[in-house]
């Protein structure tokens, strides 16, 4: 069975998902490996045209990237682990930086990110890749640390990100206030407007990155109470 495997079959140039799963064997062994509930996913809504690639080594990842040369994807969901400074790729390697994991996106011309990821939410990998990816306009991540059902959440939003290019706010606002309340988790969204208008803020990282930092404390407040 080839590795990428597509849920469907035709040839896609635009608005459709590709779902990247790197360094599968340690997601695996943590109990993370997604691409089964993907799968899912894609089966009940095939018009989104799902390609799932679960890469192991970085090797064996660039050579399925390569095997998707010439399409272009609206939508990009990654499962991996990562944290502010860059994301690992594959097996046996450490963190490589966000700008380097840009590059292999450049080509799909993402419009849309979903990064499943710990603390890929934060100030800076959103500017790394707002910067190094000119049509992306949204980001999904959260900045603090993600869990299986967190990402289960976000993989089931796919198929309607898809579709409604801007999710309304009161969608979003919805799962952000589920995923908080019932575990304490945050799902932050981050728009090339914003992106665009504090380029040139020293202070808005920080600002930005504190809040997370506040947020979280305040929700591992709040389910300590309730346990």
């Amino acid at each position: 069975m080839p590795a990428a495997r597509r849920a469907a079959t035709r040839k896609r140039t635009s608005s459709s998902i590709l779902v990247l799963q790197l360094d599968s064997t340690k997601l695996e062994a943590d109990g993370l490996d997604l691409v089964p509930f993907t799968e899912l996913v894609a089966s009940i809504a095939p018009r989104a045209q799902m390609t799932i690639v679960r890469g192991t080594t970085l090797h064996e990842l660039l050579r399925q990237l390569a095997e998707l040369h010439g399409q272009k994807f609206d939508v990009i969901s990654v499962i991996g682990h990562s944290n502010e400074r860059g994301i690992v790729l594959g097996a046996g390697r450490q963190v490589d930086s966000w700008e380097a994991f840009a590059q292999y996106l450049k080509p799909f011309e993402p419009r849309r990110l979903a990064l499943i990821a710990c603390r890929a939410g934060r100030a800076l990998p959103s500017r790394v890749l707002f910067s190094a990816l000119p049509k992306l306009r949204r980001i999904f991540a959260t900045p603090v640390l993600a869990d299986r059902v967190q990402g289960q959440v976000m993989l089931a939003l796919l198929p309607y990100i898809l579709e409604r290019k801007v999710p309304p706010r009161t969608a979003l606002r919805t799962v952000q206030a589920g995923l908080a309340l019932l575990r304490g988790r945050q799902l932050w969204e981050w728009r090339r407007t914003d992106f665009e208008r504090n380029r040139d803020d020293p202070f808005a990282p920080l600002v930005e990155d504190m809040l997370a930092d506040i947020g979280g404390h305040l929700l591992g407040q709040l389910r300590g109470r309730g346990a």
